[in-house]
């Protein structure tokens, strides 16, 4: 089953945005346009998708390698999810954007609703209130190598933030 089918199957109306598929080199590209390289072994790979359920969109993205993860790719993800785990955490009411974008690896983000990209976004003065949707996507890129980045849709809530997105984040697959 190809991933629009099974954002269908799972009751959305289909993408929220054409699925961003990169990988090794490219995964340095943070908006690369798919092309026909071949996946190697053991490079990163970016993949950034999203659905639309109800006219509202999601936005995540995973990074992973087939096989093996090298050592520098396990480390580069380590820190790209430390920071997507801080900057999630700090994504509570009366908090500043800017101060959820400061929590490590480049983290950048901005809202979502009816469409993928809304206000505000991150590193900005914006407090945050109940209810907003956020997405929030650190990543780190390195010219020729590649780049990790991991997103998550968040939902502001009172008592902090809610993970709307669910799904696992394997490096290796």
């Amino acid at each position: 089953m190809g991933l629009e089918s099974a954002m269908h199957a799972r009751g959305a109306e289909g993408p929220g945005f054409d699925t961003i598929v990169a990988a090794g080199p490219r995964a340095a590209v943070p908006h690369h346009v798919p092309d026909n390289r071949e996946i190697a072994r053991g490079e990163p790979v970016v993949v950034d998708m999203g659905a639309k359920v109800q006219g509202y969109c999601a936005d995540m993205t995973r990074t992973f390698c087939f096989g093996k993860a090298p050592e520098r790719l396990k480390a580069v993800y380590a820190e790209v999810k430390a920071a997507l785990d801080e900057a999630v955490s700090r994504a509570v009411v009366g908090s500043s954007t800017s101060y959820v974008a400061t929590a490590g690896a480049d983290t950048g983000g901005h809202g979502v609703g009816l469409t993928v990209h809304e206000y505000p976004g991150l590193g900005g003065d914006t407090l945050l209130e109940p209810n907003m949707a956020l997405a929030i996507e650190p990543g780190i890129y390195v010219p020729g190598w590649g780049g990790v980045r991991l997103e998550d849709t968040i939902l502001v809530r009172p008592q902090g933030s809610e993970r709307l997105t669910k799904a696992a984040m394997v490096l290796e697959i």
